[in-house]
């Protein structure tokens, strides 16, 4: 049956020079819309249909005649995911048969479907001429970024944009078929069904044959006669010993390829004999364990490598992309948050089991659901999400947090201060005790929403303030933290300058008599609250003392010497 089919197809290429050079007729102009979306890696008969698709269109560009003008639009070779992977690859015009050949050949497929978009660029590219142009679609989809390409199609002629699309639905179902055939019927092509090699060629052959001349009806072709059996050919010996093996990696089945991490290991031995980001490998024909890693992603398969020199394989992971990202407030601003991923159940002890975690924003993962923690500073904002094999899952949390933006200084409008900063829950307990919520020399920090008391310590001197942080805000906080310096000099009986310990306390006594203690150390300097102080030191065998008063937001000096 395939033997017939590729003769029909070589009668209808036949004809299209004598259809096509009609005399005094201008050039036909047509552009071939190809789809290049991932799941043209899937497999009719063992053989990738992007394959079957390149096979197919060199042999029509070969028989083409020169009269007829064609133009290449590609669709989903670049990017995943991305409705707008739309490229004019070769503008309609006398086709250079090698570099158009050479076009196809190059394309990886990787994204989406989108029909609709590609037909209106198309037909704004056609549009500018007298003739009625024609686009030729090959199709293994249908429309994947939620439009209508049916009704482009008529909105298009309702804006005079006269056009014909002739349909190639390549390996669809009989449902995904009726949802492209409107294209066809609405601009008045044809729709052409192809679910192989053969009948893909003689759909092109055909719909190529209606473009050098929109009047005539497709050719009637009757099958050559059946040639007589050839003998099978011997099966060729097993001659290479080194075999180039590709492996092809894709999201779900006939989905998108991505590029993996791949590491070789021959069946029943422990050191692997390659590994790294490459997709073709050269190795002895035999088994090995093949593991690729896409993510947090991986997948484990055993494959025979033949001896024949080349081979692919292709593997599944089942897996899709999850695409977070994390608002301050519910339609506010976007952070830099750290996100945690793990799976959405839990195990016997309430855990749940942790699968990745970074600051990026889009995470490979199998397919499943998964709970996601995002953190922003001090804020926290969780949930499930789903990811479906073969698709992006766009994920949103919202931290329900605003930034406070901290200062202090010893007096208002004095001198900023480097203190350290102890932000503590607005709401006392019931034993008078706060929680903290985060602490730190830094001056900006991201909480909850909510009322803080916020606490300054600058050597022995604290200060407080409360203030208020609102979702998605800035809030600015001032702490005025009333303490100085003061300075201290110790001399010894001759007037020397000596180093001792030297133990400060409050000026006034308590009921006992007795002084409270405030801080001590060999060094020069003390930072204090502002007020009156007792100042102790011993300086060889004798001890020392002396009174101090410290002012908000001064120096003072002191000196203690020896007699």
């Amino acid at each position: 049956m395939k033997h017939r089919f590729f003769l029909a197809c070589l009668v209808l290429l036949s004809l299209l020079p004598a259809v096509s050079a009609q005399e005094g007729a201008a050039p036909a102009r047509a552009i071939l819309i190809l789809d290049a979306s991932g799941s043209m890696w899937g497999k009719i008969e063992g053989k990738a249909k992007i394959e079957i698709a390149r096979e197919a269109i060199a042999q029509i560009v070969e028989g083409l005649d020169k009269n007829l003008h064609l133009g290449l639009m590609v669709y989903g070779h670049r990017k995943r995911g991305d409705c707008a992977d739309i490229e004019m690859l070769i503008p309609p015009g006398p086709v250079d048969k090698a570099a158009f050949i050479k076009k196809v050949n190059a394309l990886v497929p990787r994204g989406r479907t989108p029909l609709t978009g590609s037909l209106i660029q198309a037909a704004q590219v056609l549009k500018n001429t007298e003739q009625k142009a024609t686009v030729i679609l090959v199709s293994d989809g249908i429309e994947t970024c939620e439009q209508d390409p049916c009704l482009a199609v008529k909105e298009l002629e309702s804006l005079g944009i006269d056009f014909t699309a002739h349909v190639v639905g390549f390996d669809l179902g009989s449902d995904e078929q009726d949802a492209i055939r409107c294209i066809a019927e609405t601009s008045g092509g044809e729709f052409l069904a192809a679910g192989d090699a053969p009948t893909l060629l003689n759909a092109l052959a055909t719909a190529l044959v209606k473009t050098a001349d929109p009047q005539a009806a497709a050719p009637e072709v009757k099958p050559a006669p059946m040639p007589a059996p050839v003998p099978p050919m011997p099966a060729p010996k097993a001659e290479v010993e080194i075999a180039n093996v590709t492996f092809i990696t894709v999201l779900a089945e006939g989905g998108e390829a991505v590029k993996s991490y791949f590491e070789i290991t021959p069946e029943g031995q422990a050191k692997s004999v390659a590994r790294g980001s490459s997709e073709s490998y050269k190795l002895a024909p035999g088994k090995y364990q093949v593991k690729a890693t896409w993510g947090s992603a991986v997948i484990a398969e055993v494959v025979t490598v033949p001896a024949e020199p080349e081979s692919k394989f292709t593997l599944v992971y089942n897996g899709g992309i999850l695409r977070l990202q994390a608002l301050a407030s519910q339609g506010g601003e976007k952070v830099k948050a750290y996100y945690t991923i793990s799976r959405a159940g839990k195990d016997l002890k309430g855990n749940r089991p942790r699968v990745t975690a970074g600051s990026g924003e889009e995470f490979q993962l199998p397919a499943g659901e998964y709970h996601v923690e995002a953190k922003w500073g001090q804020s926290r904002a969780e949930d499930i999400f789903e990811v479906t094999p073969g698709e992006v899952t766009e994920g949103e949390l919202v931290a329900n947090a605003g930034v406070l933006k901290l200062t202090a200084s010893p007096v208002a409008g004095g001198e900023l201060l480097k203190v350290y900063y102890t932000i503590l829950d607005g709401k006392a307990k019931l034993d008078g005790s706060r929680s903290q919520v985060a602490s730190g020399s830094g001056g900006e920090y991201q909480i909850p929403a909510g009322r803080y008391l916020i606490r300054a310590k600058w050597g022995e001197a604290i200060g407080e303030v409360e203030a208020e942080v609102k979702a998605g805000e800035a809030t600015e906080a001032q702490v005025l933290v009333p303490g100085g310096v003061l300075n201290v000099m110790l001399k010894d009986a001759a007037g020397e300058v000596v180093k001792a310990y030297t133990t400060i306390y409050s000026a006034k006594t308590n009921l006992e008599g007795k002084r409270t203690r405030i801080t001590a150390g060999t060094t020069p300097s003390f930072t204090l609250a502002a007020g009156e102080y007792y100042l102790e030191a011993k300086v060889g065998k004798e001890t020392i003392s002396a009174e101090a008063s410290v002012k908000a937001g001064e120096a003072s000096a002191v000196t203690l010497q020896a007699k």
